[in-house]
């Protein structure tokens, strides 16, 4: 593991991900990886007659700024009406 830190625009340019939208000037950006938001739109999807869910797995940083990192989707299965 290296010592030079990560940028949230150097982390996101390394996962292939985008900003999107705008933030409140007190609200934490989130980083979700496009393979992750991927998995997501791709899950939800796959039953458009309900509503479908799931947890979103991640940390959050304090270096080199404060951030939130989604890492991870995992679907709800098994979950009944």
């Amino acid at each position: 593991m290296s010592g030079v830190s990560l940028t949230t625009d150097d982390r996101l340019h390394k996962a292939k991900g985008r900003k999107m939208g705008d933030l409140h000037p007190t609200a934490l950006p989130i980083l979700i990886y496009d393979s992750v938001l991927d998995s997501i739109l791709d899950f939800s999807e796959k039953d458009l007659s309900r509503e479908l869910g799931g947890f979103l797995i991640g940390l959050d940083h304090q270096s080199p700024e404060p951030h939130i990192e989604i890492r991870r989707f995992l679907p709800a299965t098994g979950v009944r009406r």
